[in-house]
């Protein structure tokens, strides 16, 4: 099987899938909340956008998350994301309108520049659903969107996919298969607008490689387009390809972080990134109790547990500014350790 190509470079999206777990249910489909159904949304667009290129954020990783409002557009402002994008469906004052119809859009008066985005997501979304367009809208201080500007990324919308209490509506939405095409679609115009594509390659990856998993969609075929699990940064190695598939590379952690599937090449980088000129030599180091260590390199992966008495300890591996403890217990920051 010939290597695969990754991207050498990505950017980064934060997708907000609104409100919590069975959030907004709609009586007339039943099935459909609004929490539920966009979390599903995201999972699919994050699929859609890493095959693009792109590196994802999911605000609500699980679909019981419901993280606050203020956190949530603040989160993509610190991660260095491009941008911020709200998932939602919408219904309008009295839940007996059932004929309301029709998708929209919100941004903010510092993102302007972005109108010509928010356009094209807005008229994908209309073309998907089979309905009218209610614009493109000045935000009216939604806190999601607040909390990203206010951090100083302008690029943050809120997308209302149709009304929940429509019937017509509620019926797509409820249906998963539509949610893909709607991910596939708004997927796209962003890749479009960022001039990202899967075609810009520089690095090959072979069976055998270990390689950095930067955490997202985990899938059990190269071919599947719904992830069977969400997992965080991990140290892997290739273990299959199948170039030219959706998802064609075949991961297993090597570091405890519980991968084990096939993921897209845009979720992967090559460990340490170029080869070093010699080999990384152990090193032992002092680590004070209460430091916190996690399943990989990364601020984001979960926490595999702290330090409870201050020692000395083993780093095996360097990657990223954190280094990977011998016992194989996990990775931590190496700001916050001593060279002895």
């Amino acid at each position: 099987m010939s290597a695969v190509l990754l991207a050498n470079a990505k950017m980064k999206v934060t997708l907000d899938p609104g409100h919590g777990e069975n959030g907004n249910p709609y009586p007339a489909a039943p099935g459909y909340f609004e929490g539920t159904q966009m979390w599903k949304l995201s999972l699919f667009m994050a699929a859609e956008l890493e095959r693009l290129g792109f590196e994802v954020a999911n605000t609500r990783p699980k679909v019981t998350d419901n993280p606050p409002l203020e956190s949530r557009g603040g989160m993509a402002a610190k991660n260095g994301s491009v941008m911020f994008y709200s998932l939602h469906s919408n219904a309008p004052g009295l839940p007996t309108q059932t004929t309301v119809t029709g998708s929209e859009i919100f941004l903010p008066a510092k993102g302007e520049q972005f109108k010509p985005l928010a356009a094209s997501l807005l008229a994908a979304v209309c073309s998907e659903m089979g309905h009218n367009s209610r614009g493109v809208k000045p935000d009216p201080g939604n806190a999601v969107i607040r909390s990203a500007v206010n951090g100083g990324l302008h690029c943050a919308m809120l997308m209302e996919h149709g009304f929940h209490t429509n019937p017509n509506d509620a019926a797509f939405l409820v249906d998963d298969e539509n949610l893909k095409k709607l991910a596939a679609a708004q997927a796209a115009v962003i890749a479009a607008y960022f001039g990202v594509s899967q075609l810009a390659v520089q690095v090959a990856v072979n069976e055998g490689d270990i390689v950095m998993f930067t955490g997202g969609a985990v899938y059990a075929s190269s071919t599947t387009d719904t992830p069977s699990s969400v997992r965080d940064a991990s140290r892997c190695k290739v273990t299959k390809l199948n170039n030219g598939a959706r998802n064609p590379l075949h991961l297993v952690s090597e570091d405890g972080g519980g991968i084990f599937g096939w993921v897209a090449a845009g979720s992967v980088e090559l460990a340490g990134g170029q080869a070093p000129s010699a080999p990384f030599e152990a090193y032992r180091a002092r680590i004070k109790d209460g430091t916190v260590y996690r399943s990989g390199p990364s601020a984001t992966a979960a926490v595999a547990g702290v330090i409870s008495e201050t020692g000395v300890f083993t780093i095996v591996e360097e990657y990223n500014g954190w280094g990977r403890l011998k016992s194989g217990a996990g990775w931590v920051l190496l700001s916050a350790i001593e060279k002895v």
